[in-house]
């Protein structure tokens, strides 16, 4: 699970601060041995988050073109932002041969 995060951190500061690779990875090692030795051992609860949130987040920010930056900065999966993408447009549609 370690070295997942140092993963995804890595990646986020990559993509929100357009760092090279290897800082990227510096600030992302130093940032888990950081965790690693506050709550080594431990079982912490992380909780989910709150999906609506998300999409509403996610559907704002999209472009027409942004897919992947929206699932890295968000942390969301493709597939689910192709269905809240499929989601908006259908009940717009509904919506406009209501009015």
């Amino acid at each position: 699970m370690i070295k997942y995060l140092h993963e995804r951190l890595k990646n986020a500061l990559r993509s929100a601060f357009s760092i090279s690779e290897r800082d990227a990875a510096r600030f992302s090692s130093g940032f888990m041995a950081g965790i690693e030795d506050e709550f080594g051992g431990e079982e912490i609860y992380i909780p989910k988050k709150d999906r609506e949130r998300l999409r509403r987040e996610a559907l704002t920010m999209f472009n027409g073109t942004n897919h992947a930056d929206i699932c890295i900065q968000l942390g969301v999966p493709r597939r689910t932002l192709y269905r809240w993408i499929s989601d908006d447009q259908r009940t717009r549609e509904d919506t406009n041969n209501l009015g």
